[in-house]
């Protein structure tokens, strides 16, 4: 069974437990080669749809974790911090792939969707907001942004639907916080002029 689903591509993992015996001449039930091929490792989960991030995106985050455990030395030192970030989750029709593949195969060749086999578009999205920390949990807020249908936050949105009516409040109820945010554009990282979220 290892052997098939190595000649496999992407396409050729998504087969049942069922298939996979019935591939390899057995005649036992999905649960009995599933429990067989988990001594193993292999498991079923949704195919990767990107590849390793590159050597200078590597570097990037190994500075940016440097330079934070230079600001935040001691486990102490972080039970300010609220980590938040924005997930998006789409329902209607499959886009991606369920496939066979064992612990640390994450992002190989062969277990990597291409991008442009997802039919995002086909798709409807929710786009939610939350953030957390040390004895810290928000509420899940969602969001619409009407400007695109990928849910990438827009400046405005930001600030109407996240930080007007969420960050605010922690603010004026004496809430000793950081926020920690990604650098998305939404966020407002740069400091050029014109910069609503900055301002």
């Amino acid at each position: 069974m290892e052997r098939i689903l190595e000649e496999q591509d992407v396409y050729g993992r998504t087969m049942s437990w069922e298939a996979l015996g019935y591939e390899a001449g057995l005649d036992v039930s999905g649960r009995t080669i599933e429990r067989a091929m988990g001594t193993k490792d292999y498991h079923r989960c949704v195919a990767c749809n990107k590849t390793w991030i590159s050597q200078n995106l590597a570097k990037k985050r190994v500075d940016w974790a440097t330079l934070m455990k230079a600001r935040y030395p001691t486990k102490y030192t972080w039970r300010k911090v609220r980590f938040s970030d924005e997930s998006h989750a789409g329902h209607g029709p499959q886009g991606k792939l369920i496939i066979i593949r064992r612990k640390g195969e994450r992002y190989c060749p062969k277990c990597v969707q291409r991008e442009r086999d997802v039919k995002e578009d086909a798709k409807k999205k929710v786009h939610v907001w939350g953030a957390a920390g040390y004895d810290f949990k928000s509420d899940l807020t969602t969001y619409d942004v009407p400007s695109n249908t990928t849910g990438k936050m827009s400046q405005s949105v930001y600030i109407d639907s996240i930080l007007d009516p969420i960050i605010k409040p922690w603010i004026q109820n004496g809430h000793d916080f950081i926020i920690e945010e990604d650098q998305v554009s939404g966020h407002g990282p740069t400091r050029s002029k014109g910069n609503i979220v900055k301002e």
